[in-house]
């Protein structure tokens, strides 16, 4: 059996000690390599051109890294994209995911979760930190709009108005209006988040 190559990562981030942080975490991994690192996104972007990269890690704080996401999206389908920040802000959060970031991981938590985080991004599952899971099940489950559906601020997802005696996870595993009972984007975002629900 071969071995597969490993992840060729490139690492977005202007700050040096984060940098050389995702450096270290990432020499300890045999199978993930961190290839390039850049201090601005028209750097990231000359070294996507280049080719070569299987996954980025943006810092949502660098300028215009919620718009490059959307451009790695469009123009690099293959490459996925984690994104690295100390926000755990709720807005930052969907803005990433609507961009198109497969995983959102606390800067606070690198050692912990960087891994498993891109391993997942690779898996083309979606990765939140599972210290914001709570947080964004709740900003779910408290967007109301028009009666008969619920949508996120962001557009990301549209559910059924939930019923005062069910919780988000008990009326999603019950309808059969989308699959999962969720119209979103990615099917695979609210099973993740479904590990931390009540």
């Amino acid at each position: 059996m071969t071995e597969s190559p490993p992840v060729k990562v490139l690492s977005l981030e202007s700050d040096q000690s984060i940098r050389a942080s995702i450096r270290v975490l990432l020499d300890g991994v045999s199978d993930l390599t961190l290839s390039a690192e850049a201090e601005t996104v028209q750097q990231a972007r000359c070294i996507l051109d280049k080719g070569g990269i299987d996954l980025a890690l943006i810092d949502l704080a660098e300028p215009g890294s919620i718009e490059f996401i959307a451009e790695i999206r469009d123009k690099y389908k293959a490459i996925k994209v984690a994104v690295v920040t100390a926000s755990d802000e709720p807005g930052d959060i969907f803005s990433a995911m609507d961009a198109g970031a497969d995983a959102y991981v606390l800067k606070a938590n690198l050692k912990e979760s960087l891994e498993n985080a891109i391993r997942c991004a690779r898996l083309a599952e979606v990765w939140l930190d599972p210290a914001l899971a709570r947080q964004v099940l709740q900003v779910i489950e408290d967007s109301t709009t028009s009666k008969g559906s619920r949508v996120l601020p962001t557009g990301l997802m549209i559910l059924p108005l939930l019923p005062e005696d069910k919780s988000l996870l008990e009326q999603v595993a019950s309808s059969h209006q989308c699959e999962g009972g969720v119209c979103m984007v990615d099917a695979s975002f609210l099973k993740k988040l479904r590990r931390y629900g009540p």
